[in-house]
């Protein structure tokens, strides 16, 4: 009895390694096509984020870590491969729950990104912006949706681009809603 008992022990911590080891770190590229991809992280207290690249960015799968953090005060800049499709995933977690975004882009080369995310009651939120002409950001056109309807990773076809906003900037300010309030 004893013996099975151990067996299992040994069974369970292979496993666990296993699922450990599914997880790596992001190291971005030293050389080739690349653009500069930042990350502004919006979160209450008491959340948390991690934001992964996958190695597979068709089928999501090989998620390297690029970065995770607690609050706001983790911004956080790296290099990605520019020119080919590039798949990341934002998770953010809090006691009794997570939410997620996938989505998909295809970066140029010399561009800058910011990946404004966020997290509240209502769950998660992902807007990737081009930032490389300073002081005029602009959403990011291909911007794709991947997780849609539970389904973690929707073929490309079925994916949703992001809804075209009133406003370009990163962060509203009270004009951009100055059409919801009552007429005077």
């Amino acid at each position: 009895m004893q013996k099975k008992k151990l067996i299992q022990l040994f069974s369970s911590v292979a496993l666990l390694s296993g699922l450990v080891a599914c997880v790596t770190t992001y190291v971005p590229p030293a050389v080739g096509n690349t653009a500069q991809l930042s990350i502004r992280p919006t979160m209450l207290m008491g959340r948390s984020f991690r934001l992964d690249l996958f190695q597979n960015p068709v089928a999501c799968t090989g998620p390297m870590t690029v970065v995770r953090g607690d609050g706001p005060t983790n911004q956080h800049t790296t290099r990605i491969p520019a020119n080919v499709l590039n798949t990341l995933s934002l998770e953010g977690f809090q006691t009794g729950g997570r939410c997620t975004v996938n989505f998909s882009f295809l970066p140029k080369t010399g561009h800058s990104y910011l990946v404004d995310a966020g997290m509240d009651e209502s769950g998660c939120i992902a807007i990737l912006y081009d930032v490389t002409e300073a002081g005029k950001p602009r959403l990011e056109e291909s911007w794709t949706r991947r997780n849609i309807n539970g389904k973690q990773c929707v073929p490309l076809n079925e994916s949703m681009r992001l809804p075209p906003l009133k406003s370009t900037s990163p962060k509203n300010s009270l004009d951009d809603f100055k059409d919801l309030l009552p007429v005077r």
